[in-house]
């Protein structure tokens, strides 16, 4: 039986021809929340830009994974996080120092960026999303995930503890090793007292790959990435196109 359910925001449930959440799965995940079931944002977004899109308008979530699980909470507060490593914060400032490249740092409640170009503008809109404002690196602050802006996806330094979650073809999240999408599904699972063969998760990219072989069922979204659907127990339709009411409704969940 399923306790709960877990949605990548981006192309899987917010989507971005209409800059909405489809009125179809907002009921869809009215209708969960009803029959008792968790509904659980699993993005790699921060929870300003959440706020930027609007996404409460239109889902009441029970819990978030956010930055690509680096940072779980609920409306009570914070119940896991996992930030990058010293050493290599550090190495990403001196290579995008010497390289001139920007790079959004992400902490617990903000974001800021090195250096603001015409392409950083171009990415930042194709997702609805601001760009951060400009911004040194603070010593105190635990900084959760850094994105950098590279055309290529190539030239780029490689670091002992982080890795690359490619969402862009020219812009990536850096991440702890250790880390990921399932990793605050796990942690948040155990605050809810769920196991994995309870849950369900919807996804449409490469960071979404750890989420979907954690779930006991793993659903791809209309226009996934092939390396995703080859992970996927189930491919529905688009989320412009009632897919995540169709594959709760395949799988009878609603």
């Amino acid at each position: 039986m399923l306790k709960a359910v877990f949605f990548d925001i981006d192309g899987t449930l917010y989507s971005h021809v209409t800059n909405t959440v489809p009125l179809s799965a907002q009921l869809a995940l009215k209708a969960l929340q009803n029959k008792g079931m968790k509904v659980i944002a699993c993005t790699g977004r921060h929870v300003t830009e959440l706020e930027e899109l609007g996404i409460d308008r239109y889902v009441s979530f029970d819990g978030f994974v956010t930055l690509n699980g680096q940072y779980c909470y609920d409306d009570k507060g914070l119940i896991y996080d996992l930030p990058i490593e010293k050493e290599d914060v550090d190495l990403v400032i001196k290579d995008a120092t010497e390289k001139k490249y920007p790079v959004i740092f992400v902490e617990r409640d903000k974001m800021y960026i090195n250096i603001v170009n015409d392409y950083v503008k171009r990415v930042q809109a194709s997702i609805h999303s601001k760009v951060p404002q400009k911004g040194k690196l603070s010593d105190e602050q635990k900084i959760y995930q850094m994105i950098p802006y590279l055309p290529s996806n190539k030239d780029y330094i490689e670091l002992p503890h982080c890795m690359k979650n490619i969402w862009h073809e020219g812009a990536f999240d850096l991440i702890p090793k250790k880390g990921g999408k399932s990793q605050g599904m796990i942690h948040m699972c155990k605050h809810y007292g769920i196991k994995s063969n309870e849950i369900m998760a919807f996804g449409d990219a490469d960071n979404d790959i750890s989420m979907l072989n954690y779930a006991k069922i793993g659903v791809a979204v209309g226009k996934a990435t092939d390396t995703l659907k080859a992970h996927a127990d189930y491919i529905t339709d688009d989320i412009d196109e009632d897919g995540i009411l169709h594959a709760l409704q395949y799988y009878r969940v609603i």
